[in-house]
């Protein structure tokens, strides 16, 4: 008898265990950009490294940055992990057995309430909330993307004019020294003019420092190798600034408010749960005793400790937080967008001055200039003179137009904008 209590045992613990599930993990490189078939880590650096030996677009930038961005990675593992947990969320408890000195036994957990269904609403929404900040991680990163791209672009183009006042200021410093050993002028009008020269290449060597830090941070960004990064592209004019009321309409669409949106949807389907939880389970148990009897048992919780009700109300409560907060975070995102608005006007209204009226100015003032030199009206200096005012204002219009796309790159965090 004994024999066979032993052999039915075996059966039970052979028929009712399962192996493992062996699961192959992805091993994360550093990287979101997915290895081809017969590419290993070192192929893929130096695969990185030769692109930064060329010249970027902004569009090979942000594919770049998107492909190596470790936020967007460590976001669509947590909706892969949670879409693991979503898969087994329906499925029934796992038998238990009970091994003994006098029987053997099966039991199997029933679930009543719609228990399995609603433990699979809440995976739904969680994994809702989970795709709406991946969604909001990529603007982010997008939009960090664009500004440091845009700097290095202004930055580049400021190196270049400084430069050309570098080479202006020397060419001044010669003129006046011809101009003193003709007698024309007397020695202490060369303090003036090497003093300038002297401020700038002061200013030129400022502009490369600010440069190099602009291409790490780029390269940063994009999670590459630092090498003499060059960017290539256009400086953007204006651009159509949306209406303040068409931008407060789109605040449901905002990735931020989606996840609030969705974290209500996830509290409600918790309440839900807890409310289909009220009806208790039970355990039934099958035993196989040693004297060859066979017994049926069924357990279940008797609610005496006001358990069942806390999570009632917990579960409320929960969802009247996750209501609160979505209203707190549609009040801060309506604040956001009526500040950047405003921003993204101040600073457009800025760059058309600039643009339109100061730089106008100047280069018709220039061309004056150009015009009189070739008629002998004017000497070189003076329309070095010219050019180095013209230079001035280009420098300045740079600056305001990083400070548009800089109020651009605020509203892109928070949404898509063409």
């Amino acid at each position: 008898m004994k024999k066979n209590f032993t052999l039915i045992s075996l059966c039970l613990l052979m028929g009712c265990s399962s192996p493992e599930e062996s699961a192959d993990w992805p091993e994360w490189t550093g990287c979101a950009m997915p290895l081809g078939p017969n590419q290993t880590v070192d192929a893929l650096r130096q695969e990185r490294t030769l692109l930064m030996r060329s010249t970027l677009s902004l569009e090979q930038a942000l594919q770049l940055a998107r492909s190596n961005s470790p936020a967007l990675a460590a976001a669509q593992f947590q909706i892969n992990a949670q879409q693991s947990l979503q898969s087994a969320a329906g499925q029934l408890p796992n038998p238990q057995v009970t091994l003994g000195n006098e029987k053997i036994g099966l039991s199997q957990p029933v679930i009543l309430g719609q228990d399995l269904q609603r433990q699979q609403n809440v995976g739904a929404a969680q994994i809702n909330v989970l795709e709406a900040e991946l969604r909001s991680v990529q603007l982010q990163v997008d939009a960090q993307l664009r500004g440091a791209f845009s700097s290095l672009l202004m930055l580049q183009r400021a190196a270049d004019l400084q430069q050309q006042l570098v080479k202006l200021s020397e060419n001044a410093v010669h003129i006046t020294q011809a101009q003193i050993s003709a007698g024309e002028l007397t020695v202490s009008a060369l303090a003036t003019t090497t003093t300038a020269a002297a401020l700038y290449q002061s200013q030129a060597k400022s502009v490369l420092r600010k440069l190099n830090t602009a291409r790490r941070k780029l390269a940063t960004l994009m999670n590459v190798d630092y090498h003499d990064l060059k960017v290539v592209g256009e400086l953007d004019g204006i651009l159509k600034i949306p209406k303040l009321n068409e931008l407060l309409n789109r605040i449901e669409s905002l990735p931020i408010i989606e996840r609030e949106l969705s974290q209500v949807q996830v509290a409600k389907m918790q309440k839900d749960l807890a409310y289909a939880q009220a009806i208790p389970n039970f355990d039934l148990e099958l035993y196989y005793t040693n004297d060859e009897q066979i017994e049926a048992a069924v357990l279940f919780e008797l609610p005496l400790n006001g358990k069942r009700n806390a999570r009632h109300k917990s579960a409320a409560q929960q969802q009247q937080a996750a209501r609160s907060t979505l209203m707190l975070r549609t009040q801060e995102a309506r604040i956001a967008l009526q500040q950047i608005h405003a921003d993204i006007e101040r600073a457009t209204d800025a760059y058309s001055q600039v643009h339109d009226v100061v730089l106008a100015n100047q280069q018709q003032a220039f061309d004056i200039a150009s015009a009189r030199f070739e008629a002998g009206d004017i000497s070189k200096q003076q329309l070095g003179d010219e050019q180095m005012e013209l230079l001035h204002v280009q420098l300045e219009e740079l600056q305001a137009w990083l400070q548009m796309m800089q109020s651009w790159q605020a509203i892109r965090s928070l949404l898509s904008v063409d």
